[in-house]
């Protein structure tokens, strides 16, 4: 009985976790027909970098609403470095 309550929360522990999407997986076709239909924080923007020690571009694609949260955490984290506060960025 112990065993069988060990897996049935395990089994729902792993159904209740949500996979994001990968866009950069998406072709550049698959991306401009998403967006057409899609909201404006919805839109999904792609860019190309270098990583640091790496000649290699990678790409990343992401929702306008993604890379908002993305900066906003970015900022936060900043801020809270510099100043042991999150009032520097608004």
């Amino acid at each position: 009985m112990k065993n069988l309550f060990v897996l049935m929360l395990a089994l729902g522990s792993f159904s209740s976790c949500t996979m994001a999407t990968d866009y950069s997986a998406w072709s550049d076709g698959e991306i401009l027909v998403y967006n057409e239909t899609a909201g404006p924080w919805d839109k999904i923007q792609c860019s190309s970098e270098k990583k640091i020690g790496s000649n290699i571009r990678k790409r990343d694609c992401a929702t306008v609403r993604q890379l908002k949260a993305r900066s906003e955490v970015s900022a936060s984290s900043i801020n809270n470095i510099n100043y042991g506060t999150t009032d520097f960025f608004r």
